[in-house]
């Protein structure tokens, strides 16, 4: 009897302890689970040195991160590809994958914030943050600079997602 009881107790820890372990474990995002257009996007999308959505520029232009970002929203993995670019991406590259996560309405948009002004704003990274909208370009170097201009833009992501969503519905009726 003693024997069934001690194989019943290892049984139930085995069941208990090895998914703890498993869900521990670091999950490192693959991108070969992203369409071809999805990879090209995601890499561009890690070192880019612009944050921009909306036209920018003389000519009202979409800047190369933002028709990488709208590939990106698109791919069936779009939410692990955005939150593999706010931890593993350069500042500006955070941030598309900020708003992607805000787009599509994740839950998970507030701890990843945190945890990207946490990785993004330590005193040793020497990174700066540089956005465009319309004519108007912001650099900022210094991480109360960095961090007052994030801050400003993620409050104004809502508004940003509602002005993209209704020119991509605007682009599906005109085409």
């Amino acid at each position: 009897m003693k024997f069934i009881n001690r194989k019943f107790v290892c049984l139930i820890l085995g069941l208990i302890v090895f998914p703890l372990q498993a869900n521990a474990q670091d999950k490192t995002f693959n991108e070969s689970v992203l369409s071809e257009s999805g990879k090209q996007a995601y890499q561009a999308l890690l070192k880019i040195k612009l944050f921009a959505i909306g036209g920018i520029g003389y000519g009202g232009e979409t800047s190369e991160g933002e028709k990488a970002f709208d590939i990106l929203l698109e791919d069936k993995e779009a939410i692990s590809a955005f939150k593999s670019l706010v931890k593993k991406g350069t500042i500006e590259g955070g941030m598309y994958g900020l708003f992607g996560l805000k787009m599509i309405d994740c839950d998970c948009f507030q701890s990843e914030f945190e945890s990207y002004k946490k990785e993004k704003l330590l005193k040793d990274n020497k990174e700066k943050f540089s956005m465009m909208s319309g004519c108007d370009s912001i650099k900022a170097e210094n991480n109360s600079d960095k961090e007052f201009v994030i801050d400003y833009v993620v409050k104004n992501f809502s508004e940003l997602a509602i002005r993209k969503q209704r020119l991509r519905e605007h682009r599906k009726l005109t085409n």
